[in-house]
């Protein structure tokens, strides 16, 4: 099946995840193990079939590039929810490395900051800059016209890129086996500057650990979310001696602001409960 076709996802399988075993859950989807092989990631249903679609175009542009990425098999729908299934890796993340060994932290920062120096067709991935206008387009009826032009306008000034971002690299997307790292989780991936890989890393380990359980959502406590973010900023600014620090990290977290309005105003639940927060992030992205 040709995952970039939109004309087909009429005709996928449906696949039903009654009594699968949960073995992740993230901000948009839910992993279960399918068999001994194969895993499938259903995304939650306000989530339209373009998540699914770019996962599966993702896992095979980035095998070719030679990142090391899983296998993907086929999309699917379960229930009203569209999926991804893809190879599942005898191994475990590495956020449960990390946990225990600590001292990989900035093994796992410095294979980050690696991807990005990777250059991907631009034909075969989606740029970082369509993806979040797409995002933004998606939550136009939840904000007034001047703060959709806002965070549009933060978009479209972001530097522009052709390095491979993954997009939600937290170590949790990541597994780890024989001192390896293989990817997962690539519905977010794209091209673009690496200040968008930085910017979700700041995401997850700043902004997910400080107001949520980040062990639930990351597989990692705060302490350790605290120490990755640490050892990726020193990774980044020894990688980078050049780049304006105070910049960088004024842009990291405004793209990271913007990033968690746009994950999560879709997301209704989880908007009213985070609408002080939410609204508190609006307010400092407008000023």
């Amino acid at each position: 099946m040709d995952a970039g076709n939109p004309m087909k996802i009429h005709q996928l399988k449906e696949i039903c995840t009654d009594g699968l075993p949960v073995i992740g859950r993230g901000g948009t989807a839910t992993i279960y193990r399918l068999d001994d092989d194969k895993i499938i990631k259903v995304f939650f249903e306000h989530i339209g079939p373009e998540a699914a679609m770019n996962e599966q175009r993702a896992c095979r542009s980035a095998l070719k590039a030679g990142l090391p990425v899983v296998i993907p098999f086929q999309l699917a729908k379960s229930g009203n929810c569209y999926a991804a299934v893809t190879e599942l890796v005898d191994s475990v993340t590495l956020a449960e490395h990390l946990n225990q060994c600590p001292q990989d932290i900035r093994k796992y920062a410095d294979m980050v900051l690696g991807l990005n120096d990777i250059k991907v067709p631009k034909t075969e991935f989606v740029s970082m800059k369509s993806q979040y206008l797409g995002m933004a387009e998606r939550i136009r009826e939840y904000v007034s016209e001047s703060e959709y032009r806002c965070f549009t306008g933060i978009i479209e000034d972001m530097p522009d890129g052709d390095g491979f971002v993954h997009g939600d690299c937290h170590a949790g997307n990541v597994m780890y086996r024989d001192g390896g790292m293989l990817l997962i989780d690539l519905a977010n991936a794209g091209y673009g500057h690496r200040l968008f890989e930085m910017a979700g890393l700041y995401y997850d380990y700043v902004t997910v650990a400080e107001v949520s359980d980040p062990v639930k959502y990351l597989g990692s406590d705060k302490k350790t979310c605290s120490l990755i973010w640490q050892q990726y900023v020193r990774a980044y600014r020894e990688k980078y001696p050049d780049d304006n620090w105070e910049q960088t990290e004024r842009e990291c977290r405004r793209c990271a602001d913007l990033k968690g309005l746009l994950l999560t105003l879709p997301h209704r639940e989880l908007a009213e409960a985070f609408a002080p927060l939410l609204r508190k992030i609006t307010d400092r992205l407008m000023s």
